[in-house]
């Protein structure tokens, strides 16, 4: 369990006192001290001296920021706007809640953020102290350490203000390398533990990059921690994973310790090499074991980490769909790439890909079936196309199984059938994208640029749906059936 505490003093008074471990908060203000329990799914009760305690659900962006608190009667007790680079701008605050941008911790008083490992400045849109490691060597943007997600918020988030993947990495492998070579106070001891640290962060550094890679995603986005949910499983993506890491971290581990021992050059790189392949070896069938029970947990194949999946239960299509695909009819087979918004991603070649033509079909009790590099490029395009989807996926969450499957589901169907070229103006559609760009706020790429148009559902089609859920499927039936 991690715990700390930070106390805000001014002229010698203490003023507040703050106290977090993992899914807890207290704070302790002008003698009133408030808890946050953070139960999951965006529940917090919240605890408060001499009130009841209130159940409260966070509504967030597609960043995690914060954007508005409300109790079980659906009463707002914090609102919150932020700017492109999360400056905040506070519109009711009942509870006193000092969390906002991308779930981190404001500092009102100094108009910082405390990202953990750094403090960030979203006027300036920088860091006020310099990143340790240089992220991505092939994006000159990385080169500026106190810059803020490689200067692109909309698209990055940076959990912790460090990449601590590599830190963990860096610290286990110091320590272990050093703990395996008898504990040296002296030069020796220094030079293991230099050793064991950057084949720690390399090791660490190259599973993540190998991970996202083998998913479709950029090497250098998943080595840095930037992927944004891109992520690979299957046998295959575990046995690549496994022996990259395994092999680089080898490779340094063992020429570096030969060469701290005091043996040339050529010696430490035989030694390097043949520490490497060993690497490789065990880190390539660890990986690929523990890559393929992840698939088979996630319901796809053991070795390729690819799912077969009915349309029968899509309703939701967007894009151009190739021919010879009709939706309902066929199974579509997928790659597992990741999870977006907590719902399983899946890119496919039958839908095209973001380089050219491109799709996706959502199946809310599977996921979203997109075209290559629909989700792993991080292409604008392509995220504003997963955007829209996962707006199928809110209305599924809001109206339920049999307003979904009695409603929506065969009017969608009809629309993309009887007059494809208006679909995007359909109420099913316009409906989910209503509900993204409420759902995402000011990181929305909908709208006129890559043509989702967003409008409220009408009174009568909430009114067929209301009658659905409260009479069931054959309610639906008695209504006409009406194209607006």
């Amino acid at each position: 369990m991690e715990c700390w505490q930070s106390t805000l003093s001014v002229n010698g008074e203490e003023k507040r006192v703050i106290t977090d471990s993992d899914d807890y908060e207290r704070i302790e203000e002008n003698g009133v001290t408030r808890e946050f329990y953070y139960l999951g799914g965006n529940i917090i009760l919240v605890r408060q001296t001499g009130k009841d305690d209130i159940l409260c659900h966070a509504i967030t962006d597609n960043q995690g920021s914060i954007l508005c608190i409300v109790n079980e009667k659906g009463g707002k007790l914090f609102e919150a706007l932020y700017d492109a680079w999360g400056k905040q701008t506070v519109l009711m605050n009942t509870i006193g809640f000092l969390r906002g941008y991308t779930g981190h911790e404001m500092l009102p008083e100094f108009n910082l953020i405390n990202m953990n490992g750094r403090v960030y400045d979203p006027v300036l849109g920088r860091f006020l102290s310099p990143d340790n490691y240089v992220q991505m060597p092939d994006n000159t943007q990385s080169f500026n350490r106190y810059s803020y997600c490689i200067n692109n918020p909309l698209k990055y988030t940076d959990p912790s203000g460090e990449f601590w993947h590599l830190v963990f990495g860096a610290a286990f492998g110091g320590i272990f390398n050093w703990m395996t070579h008898g504990f040296q106070f002296n030069a020796k001891g220094l030079g293991y533990f230099a050793t064991g640290a950057l084949a720690g962060a390399t090791g660490a550094g190259i599973a993540g990059g190998m991970n996202v890679a083998m998913a479709g995603g950029s090497f250098w986005a998943g080595a840095a921690g930037l992927a944004n949910g891109v992520s690979s499983t299957g046998f295959i993506a575990g046995a690549a994973t496994g022996a990259s890491a395994g092999f680089s971290a080898g490779l340094i581990s063992g020429a570096g310790n030969a060469w701290v021992d005091g043996h040339n050059f050529g010696t430490g790189l035989l030694a390097g090499l043949s520490s490497g392949f060993g690497g490789a070896l065990s880190g390539g069938i660890s990986g690929g074991l523990s890559g393929g029970f992840d698939a088979l947990d996630k319901g796809t194949n053991f070795w390729t980490g690819k799912a077969n999946i009915s349309t029968a239960g899509a309703y939701s299509v967007c894009g151009d769909i190739p021919s010879d695909i009709e939706i309902g009819k066929i199974t579509i087979t997928g790659k597992y790439v990741g999870t977006y918004q907590n719902v399983n991603v899946y890119e496919s070649k039958r839908l095209g890909s973001i380089e050219n033509t491109f799709s996706a079909v959502t199946v809310p009790e599977r996921g979203i079936i997109a075209a290559e590099g629909v989700f792993t490029s991080g292409a604008e395009a392509g995220r504003a196309m997963m955007q829209h989807e996962f707006g199928h996926i809110l209305q599924y969450r809001k109206i339920g199984a049999a307003a979904y499957w009695h409603v929506i589901a065969p009017e969608s169907f009809a629309s993309i059938t009887l007059y494809p070229s208006g679909h995007d103006n359909f109420w099913t559609e316009t409906w989910a994208n209503y509900l993204s760009q409420g759902y995402f706020g000011g990181a929305w790429l909908g709208g006129d640029k890559f043509g989702y148009p967003a409008q409220n559902i009408s009174v009568f089609n909430a009114t067929r749906i209301a009658a659905t859920k409260m009479y069931g499927k054959y309610t639906s039936k008695l209504l006409p059936f009406i194209f607006f």
